[in-house]
Parts: C-alpha cells; structure tokens; sequence
C-alpha cells in the first residue's frame, strides 16, 4: 500500500488496537449488537436528539449537529455492506469511492482487498490528473532490400549483393508531455522531442500556459525552441449552442527570416453523432532580399471536414482545396461484435498521388492496444506500420517495404502481422489470460470456504 493509505491497515494487531468504534459509542451499543439493537437505539437517541423537542435555538442547533450525526451513524450500521467496511476499515474506508460496484458478499479479508485495490487506482489517477503525460515513440525501418533487389533483370545480378537482405533504421523519434493544473482554470505544460533522420538531428522544446476563461472559452499560449524560437497562440470560444471557433496563430524566428501562420476553424455539432469543420489555414514567408522585403505564400487551404461516430461505424470525409496540395479523404472503421476489436480503411487522393490505408487494432488488455496498418500508394509504395499504445504512451514501427506497388510486399506485409499475432496470442496470451482466470477462481473457492 502507498503511505498516504491508514497504518492501522499494516497488521491484523494494530486493527485490533485501533478499531473504530465512534459509532457504535454514539448508539451505546456494543459492536456485535443485532439490527434490532442498532434500530432500538436510534429511535431512542432520536426522540432525544430530534430539533422539534428543543425550542431554545441554541439547544436546537446543537440538536441538529447531533442528529445529524445519529443519522450518518444508523445509515452505515443499519447497512451490512457499509457496516462490514466501517468494521474492517473505519469512515476512511467509507469514503473510498467505487464501493458502489462491490459485491455485499464480500468477507472482511475481500473487503481489505478491495479497499487496497481501490486506493491504488484512486492513487494512479490523481497523478494521471496531475500531470497528463503522453508520449510517442517511432522506428522507422527501411526494410526495401527484401523485395527491390527482385525488381532488376537477371543481367544485373552481379552487381545485387548475393547475401541476406539488410535492415535500416532510416528515422527515430521520441516525444514526451506532461500537463500540471496551477489552479482550478490555469494550467502548465511542458513537451519535448527529438528525432533524427539519415544522419541528420533535431530537437526542440516547449513551454506552454493555458486559462479556462468559462465553461464555453479558452485560451494558450507556447513557447517553442529548436528550430528557431516559436511563439504560438491559440482561442477557442463557443459562438452558438452547438457553434464554435477555434483560432490560432504563429510566428517562427529563422535564419532566412520570418515564418508566420493562421489557422481558423469553425465546429457545428449537426446532430448527436455528427461534426462538421470548416477550416482555413495559410503559412507565410518574410524574408529580406536586395534591401528590400519579401512575403510569400508557402501554405493555403480551406478544408471541409465531416465526422460521424456511433456504435456501430465511424465515418470521416474530408476535402481540402489549397496550394499547394488539394485531396479529397475517406475514412470508414468499423468494430466487430466484441468490442475489442476494429476494421480501419481510409483512401486520399490528390495533387500529391493516392494512398490506401487498412488494417485492424485490437484491445489486449484493459489500458493496451495493438494494431497493424497496410498502406500502398503512389509515390509511397508499400509500408506496414505496427502501432502499440499503452494508456497514453504510444509506440510505433513503420516497415517501409518496398518503393514500388508489388504483390510481394502487400501480401507479406499483410499476412505475416496476422499470422504472428495469432501465434503469440495462442502461445503467450491465452494461457496467461487462463492462469490468471485459474488464479482468480481458487482466490474465489478460498474466499466461499471463509463465508461458510
């Protein structure tokens, strides 16, 4: 147990030592008295206590103090579930939360268990609260040598390397963030990253401050360096019941000159499962040229995008007309009957080329997720990214595979992610899950055998 939980709780003697006993001397009653005891007593001390017998108002409210207090003690005594935590555990137990969802048929040791359990959740979430953290990390494999070098004629075979194929780690990134309330409506945060790519580096770091102004208003403020100093804003205010702005800003310091950007999004909430977006974005480049200053429009855009969730499908379309990159997306995932699971397909196209993209993630554990992700297009070729997310720590492999549209690596790429799942989940993840089933179920026969 963590030290913030009663140290009462350690050992069986100390419990017996510090035994809470304030209400049951309240009610005068001893604690092995019956339900018929416990109610006896109340309706005694409550013709004494109730405020109606007492006219003077300062005998009175001392009457309603203490029958206030009456009442909070028969509530939990005249409950058995409540009155076997207050036995075991005393008010502090009482006021742990989640004991709504616990079984009344618990026995004292379950009861200890549980306690303990529910304090070490309550524990890990405030910290959670506290700082949010998240982080990524991504290794990118260039793994094109397994199927390219069969994209040459055979009069070239001299000059392939005759030996196994060779892996390389083309791109590292890791990023991390963590958020901590200052105050009901101020909070700060702090992110860093770093990646590196063909021998090449790079870093930055960032400080941010965000106010919640209302219920319906926000706004932030980060400072970024690394790349040159990055100073950005952001707005977000509810316009209209179900209309609202976002709005940000921001200007980049660089060698060459200056770099700032705009973004303005409008968000309607067109039904219970539907959003739509209505985005404009430009970034721009100022820089001096022959004693003079020039602005030039590297980035521009609107985009339109449309959202819907519900249990059975989620559904995201997408259009942007811009420069220089205009497309048109789909996005379609839908779960399987589990719930545990889900189909992933999306398909964009535009000035740039076109890319498909499914795959499959599955819940593993309660907080963990894993996932394989098939994308093919032109001019990207074939690559399988393997996407591992724990709570919200995410991990992430892309397998480049090969340069150019093959069935080769689309059907390696497909099939041998499936097929090494399915091995370590028969392997590995089922007799685990089957032992910790066992485990719980002699926990149970131990526990029923303490109940009789």
């Amino acid at each position: 147990m963590s030290d913030s939980e009663p140290e009462h709780l350690s050992s069986p003697e100390e419990e017996h030592i510090q035994q809470d006993n304030e209400y049951y001397c309240f009610l005068n009653v001893p604690r092995d008295a019956s339900d018929a005891d416990i109610t006896a007593a109340y309706k005694r001390l409550a013709r004494t206590y109730h405020p109606d017998k007492h006219q003077d108002p300062d005998k009175r409210a001392q009457a309603e103090l203490l029958f206030t207090k009456l009442k909070n003690a028969y509530e939990v005594l005249s409950d058995p579930h409540k009155r076997a935590i207050y036995d075991c555990l005393g008010k502090e137990g009482l006021k742990e939360e989640g004991w709504a969802v616990v079984p009344r048929t618990k026995t004292p040791r379950e009861i200890r268990e549980e306690f303990e359990n529910l304090a070490r959740v309550r524990e890990e979430r405030r910290l959670q609260q506290r700082t949010n953290p998240n982080s990524r990390f991504e290794c990118r494999v260039d793994a094109t040598d397994l199927f390219d070098r069969y994209l040459y004629d055979s009069e070239y075979d001299d000059l392939i390397p005759s030996d196994l194929p060779h892996f390389e780690v083309s791109r590292l990134s890791l990023s991390s963030s963590i958020q901590a309330p200052l105050t009901n409506t101020d909070s700060a945060s702090l992110k860093g990253s770093i990646s590196t790519s063909n021998g090449q580096g790079n870093g930055s770091f960032t400080c941010g401050y965000k106010r919640i102004n209302t219920e319906s208003s926000w706004q932030e403020g980060t400072v970024t360096v690394g790349n040159g100093l990055v100073l950005d804003s952001r707005f977000y205010r509810r316009l209209a019941n179900r209309l609202f702005i976002n709005m940000s800003g921001s200007m980049q310091f660089s060698n060459r000159g200056l770099n700032p950007a705009f973004s303005a999004s409008l968000e309607n909430h067109l039904d219970r499962h539907t959003v739509g977006y209505l985005t404009y974005s430009t970034n721009l480049s100022i820089y001096e040229e022959s004693d003079r200053y020039l602005m030039e429009e590297d980035e521009s855009g609107m985009e339109t995008t449309i959202i819907r969730n519900t249990e059975n499908y989620g559904l995201v379309g997408r259009l942007q007309l811009g420069i220089p990159y205009t497309y048109a997306m789909a996005v379609f995932t839908k779960p399987f009957k589990n719930k545990k699971n889900h189909l992933r397909v999306s398909f964009k196209a535009g000035t740039f080329g076109a890319i498909l993209e499914y795959g499959v993630e599955e819940k593993i554990t309660e907080h963990s997720t894993l996932g394989a992700t098939m994308e093919v297009g032109y001019p990207v070729g074939v690559t399988v990214r393997i996407k591992l997310k724990r709570s919200s720590q995410n991990y992430i492999f892309p397998f480049h595979l090969s340069d150019e549209i093959m069935m080769q690596p689309l059907f390696y790429g497909t099939f041998v992610p499936l097929m090494a799942w399915f091995t370590i989940k028969k392997l590995i993840l089922e007799p685990r899950e089957a032992a910790a089933k066992e485990k719980e179920r002699l926990r149970r026969m131990e526990a029923n055998k303490e109940k009789v």
